[in-house]
């Protein structure tokens, strides 16, 4: 995120645990940007994370639904 060129403000960037799934934990993530550039920021940072914890080796694993059948 601080190498995001549209988040501004970093300093008030926020990163928490929202909550506690049964197969992860989800993350809220609050940072400032500019009006006109919101969506674009809203819809890569998540790629941007993804990539990020990958680089980590981090892995997010898939949900698997029981119950559908094949």
């Amino acid at each position: 995120i601080k190498d995001e060129p549209l988040v501004i403000n970093n300093d008030k960037t926020m990163v928490y645990a929202e909550s506690f799934g049964d197969f992860g934990i989800n993350f809220r993530l609050r940072c400032w940007t500019k009006f006109d550039d919101y969506w674009t920021l809203y819809n890569q940072l998540p790629e941007r994370v993804l990539i990020a914890f990958r680089s980590k080796g981090i892995v997010i694993p898939a949900s698997i639904d029981r119950n559908v059948k094949n």
